[in-house]
């Protein structure tokens, strides 16, 4: 594997070994992010402790774990809501999110409007 850079500029040296944690952490995450493993399966499959896991990806990505899946998965759902006609219900499944409400809740938290206001520009 080879080593990612950084995100942002900094004095500190990330060892090897947590830019490849790091790596192996998104490669997981981008793979199927509706269906999230926990913290603690991410680090068995990076064969890491979760504190390494975690503060590994903050410093590569720039961001937690979770604010990284929370972009993905409203990136996601603003693609999906382009695509035409389909239903919240059905974009917040294909999202990883239990319920429209939920998927409601943080599109307008983060994006500024309900994703139907969002849809109809």
């Amino acid at each position: 594997m080879t080593a990612v850079t950084p995100h942002k500029a900094t004095k500190l040296k990330l060892p090897v070994n947590s830019a490849e944690i790091a790596a192996a952490t998104k490669s997981i995450l981008d793979q199927d992010f509706a269906h999230l493993p926990t913290i603690r399966r991410l680090s068995q499959l990076t064969r890491s402790n979760v504190l390494a896991v975690q503060k590994a990806f903050k410093h590569v990505q720039g961001k937690t774990i979770l604010v990284y899946t929370l972009e993905k998965r409203i990136e996601r759902a603003k693609q999906l809501l382009l695509e035409g006609e389909l239903t919240l219900d059905f974009i917040a499944y294909e999202i990883g999110y239990a319920s429209r409400s939920v998927l409601i809740k943080l599109f307008r938290k983060y994006v500024g409007k309900r994703p139907r206001e969002w849809r109809g520009k």
